[in-house]
């Protein structure tokens, strides 16, 4: 075990992840290592392995201790490493600059020097010199150890200089685990908590390493404390306002200079001194904020300091006091803010801050989920705002039981209600949230004529104040209402899910262009440039991406849809996943596109994906009906259908029920009962849906089709106008007209219509269309205008699969249904015909009639097929 001075004698590690740093991948040390970290960090300690190392056998080493206030300048420290006793200038005022830079030039072995203190010395000049004199010779090295620097640690030089900061020096949790077992430390729990709690700060591992073993095992934490309070005492010492900005800062989880002041009761001049103190004491951490630039406490010192404000502060100061930091960080530290509010019960001001920046906040899941959890349901109803937020982070973790998902939403949804009775004034600044969680809870719960609605109220709302068409690009934490990306999103799902295609298109497409990064921000091949707004953009585009797939798909442009999903997926791989399980929609219609391109391992993608998420993903009948498909592709309607079934049925015993989907479902259904010959189960479905719809007047009319009634199929598709239509829907009411046309033998509207949909069909590649009509006379077709040469779109029929293709069982006769009708009254042949009055062969030949057109083999089958299609009461 090799040596480490920060840890007791018995207790010593080899840190050779940092040791690796000083070198150049060749075996030699760098030209220049700074080791930037506070007091206690370690640095003399890492510093020591590595003059033990062998690597450093052939270097000469000076190490040179700068003290506090000195005389001695930079360049004479530097001399009297340097000199040999050969050169050595008469006095130590001879080390000028001009000597030193002409020594190292002169060098002619490997010299390393350490200076440690630099701190005392670093100014922008020295820090220069040095720079400067490490190109002077390629034989010279440096390691400076120092708690603040001016211009060593600074973007322009990192190509010079390796830097070391406080967070490479901290000790990782497997160095923690390696200290505990090599010291007996790893089965007391007093230790082992103690250690945590230093959060791998050197120094205090080893106070709390050197505390006696007890048998309460309470030394740990007392030498932890003890730490603490030492600390305190020395930032009293150097100035008494450095001890208030450290226990205020005990007060929040990071601050600014400002607060600092606040603190302190001194001016923010006053304020950077107290708190650049305490950096350098190890007491307080920097760039702890959203932005990088405040101070927070380290983790070690904030239990103890927590007691000392306890203890010194009255409630009334201590509330005070944060209140007052919330609100200057709403801006700067949303998130901050809202775990103050939260933390002294100020829950109107915790949902104001949350809901002007959802996004920001949101997006720092863990942490922001553990400032909600702890609210009742109470609090939660009364401010829905952070009911809905607690949803959305707990939608994306499987352990959370669907009842209780269901559970927040009905708070966040009944709260809503009671506070927009209560105050229905649209200049209320949360109005157009609480909107916006009453219209999920609607569509949650199954009504999506409401939902929908409320989602053309709000856009509408929206537009009026500029929100949907304001121009330009803001960052995607505080924004107006029209500009939030959870907005955005929920109010295209739900105007997807109400039918309003248009209005979803329009708002997905709206995120995506808040969302897109500005041009130039990140160039070809960058990843370690991307700015935190980037990053926090990128999943809300693979969010507004993933629902314009869904809707040009759904809408029957696959192609299109295609496109979409792939520049989606390019948008997840580099920035993640969408939030809230937004980015499901992208995973059903690659389950869709599966079937539609023949790529079965794209379903398998999405079903991998999908699964873990069915109990609680809104969308989860179109990845049974994509499964269904898949099934009807490869083995036909009559096995597609009893997996629709069970799909169905697993699912909803994990759920509270089909919802919103049911529409979706039954017309779905509808489709399948008709291809495959149950024309009275399809008649009641469809019977049951809205009269109006396009896609149930298409049904009826494919119901038509099937059962032989081309005239009626003819008018019903007539009477739907192309305008009102999606592409899905024109191509089955083309398809429908070309196969309904050529059976009143109107030739050349049949010719028309076919190739009018052969069009179509391969501009958006939804071939998946021709598998719902009768395929023989929609080849006859094809044939034909072949034939006549009108187009040729024989290719494009012939490549529906053989299991897929549906066939229409012709029409009986009169004799041919009373045949059929006999089945039931007088199965023997001989009494059927004497029944009837007809030769025993004459009846044979009706009935084998009847088993040819119902595509049947046996008595009983034709009965079972007969009743299906309606053409037997019984």
């Amino acid at each position: 075990m090799r040596a480490n001075s920060a840890i007791h004698s018995d207790s010593l590690i080899a840190r050779e992840r940092l040791l690796e740093r000083f070198h150049d991948g060749t075996g030699g040390l760098l030209p220049f290592v700074l080791l930037n970290a506070p007091g206690g960090a370690g640095k003399s300690t890492l510093v020591a392995q590595l003059l033990e190392s062998p690597a450093l056998a052939q270097y000469r080493v000076h190490i040179a201790h700068i003290e506090e206030a000195g005389d001695t300048t930079l360049w004479q420290i530097l001399g009297r490493s340097l000199a040999t006793d050969a050169d050595r200038p008469d006095s130590e005022d001879g080390c000028s600059r001009e000597w030193v830079r002409a020594r190292v030039g002169a060098l002619t072995e490997p010299t390393l020097i350490v200076l440690e203190h630099y701190h005392h010395l670093s100014s922008v000049e020295h820090d220069r010199a040095l720079l400067e004199l490490v190109r002077t010779g390629p034989r010279l090295h440096v390691c400076v150890l120092a708690r603040s620097v001016h211009l060593l640690d600074g973007p322009l030089h990192t190509h010079q200089v390796r830097v070391l900061t406080r967070a490479d020096l901290a000790f990782t949790g497997d160095e923690c685990r390696e200290i505990l077992a090599h010291s007996g430390g790893e089965h007391a729990p007093g230790r082992i908590s103690a250690v945590t709690q230093a959060a791998g700060w050197p120094v205090v591992v080893a106070a709390i390493l050197r505390s006696p073993a007890t048998p309460e095992d309470s030394a740990p934490q007392s030498a932890l404390r003890r730490f603490a309070i030492d600390i305190l005492e020395v930032a009293t010492h150097l100035d008494p306002r450095s001890r208030d900005v450290l226990l205020g800062a005990a007060l929040v989880e990071s601050f600014s200079l400002d607060q600092a002041a606040l603190f302190s009761g001194a001016s923010k001049a006053s304020a950077h001194t107290h708190v650049h103190t305490l950096l350098q004491l190890g007491a307080l951490e920097d760039g702890a904020s959203s932005d990088g630039q405040g101070y927070r406490l380290h983790p070690a010192m904030r239990g103890t300091m927590s007691a000392i404000v306890t203890r010194e502060f009255s409630s009334s100061r201590r509330e005070s006091l944060a209140l007052g930091i919330a609100k200057e960080l709403e801006t700067s530290d949303p998130l901050g803010a809202l775990r103050i509010y939260l933390q002294f019960s100020s829950l109107a001001e915790a949902e104001s801050v949350l809901w002007a920046n959802f996004t920001a906040i949101t997006d720092q899941h863990d942490t922001c989920l553990a400032a909600l959890s702890p609210l009742t349901d109470a609090e939660l109803s009364a401010h829905p705002t952070l009911a809905a937020a607690r949803f959305f982070l707990e939608l994306e973790l499987p352990t959370v039981a669907p009842k209780r998902l269901w559970h927040t939403s009905k708070l966040f949804h009944t709260g809503a209600v009671r506070r927009l009775e209560s105050n229905p004034e649209p200049t209320d600044p949360l109005h157009v949230g609480h909107r916006m969680l009453v219209m999920i809870g609607e569509r949650m719960w199954g009504d999506s004529p409401a939902a929908l609605a409320i989602a053309r109220d709000i856009e509408a709302q929206l537009a009026s104040r500029a929100g949907l068409t304001a121009s330009g690009r803001h960052d995607a934490g505080r924004r107006d209402p029209g500009e939030q990306p959870v907005l955005l999103q929920e109010l295209a799902f739900t105007a997807f899910i109400g039918g309003d295609s248009a209005l979803a298109r329009r708002v997905w497409q709206r995120l995506d262009s808040l969302m897109e990064p500005k041009p130039g921000a990140i160039g070809p091949g960058q990843t370690g440039d991307i700015s935190r707004a980037t990053l926090r953009h990128g999943p809300w585009q693979h969010a507004a991406l993933s629902g314009l797939s869904l809707v040009e798909s759904n809408e029957g442009n696959f192609r299109l849809g295609a496109e979409l999903l792939a520049q989606a997926d390019a948008v997840r791989t580099r920035f993640g996943a969408a939030p809230a399980l937004a980015w499901v929609n992208a995973e059903v219609i690659r389950a869709h596109h599966a079937y539609e391109f023949a790529r079965p391992e794209m379903l398998r993608e999405a079903i991998a994906r999908l699964s873990p998420w069915y109990d609680r993903i809104e969308q989860w009948p179109m990845v049974i009906m994509a499964e269904t498909e898949s099934v009807r592709y490869q083995r036909g309607v009559d096995w597609s259908i009893p997996h629709l079934r069970t799909g169905i049925a697993q699912i909803e015993r994990k759920r509270h029920g089909v919802g919103v989907w049911g529409g979706y479902l039954a017309l779905y259904q509808t489709m399948l009962a008709t291809i495959s010959g149950n024309l009275v189960t399809s008649k009641q479905i469809a019977d049951a849906l809205p009269a109006k719809n396009p896609y149930v007047q298409i049904e009826r009319a494919r119901r038509s089709l099937f059962q032989g009634n081309d005239v009626q199929a003819l008018l019903m598709v007539q009477r739907l106008g192309p305008a009102v239509l999606n592409l899905r829907q024109q191509i089955d009411t083309l398809l429908i007209a070309a196969i309904a046309a050529w059976g009143c033998d109107r030739r050349e509207e049949a010719f028309v219509a076919l190739h009018s949909a052969a069009e179509l069909i391969e501009r958006c590649e939804l071939s998946m269309m021709l598998r719902s009509v009768p395929f023989e006379p929609l080849a006859e077709i094809a044939a034909a205008a072949r034939d006549a040469g009108f187009c040729d779109v024989s290719a494009l029929i012939d490549a529906v699969p053989g299991p897929a293709r549906c066939i229409r069982r012709e029409s009986l006769t009169l004799m041919e249904q009373k045949s059929l009708e006999s089945m039931l009254t007088h199965p023997p042949l001989a009494d059927a015909a004497a029944d009837l009055g007809i030769a025993t062969a004459t009846m044979k030949r009706h009935r084998l009639a009847v088993y040819r057109k119902l595509r049947v083999g046996s008595r009983e089958e034709a009965i079972l097929q007969a009743t299906r299609m309606g053409l037997l009461s019984n």
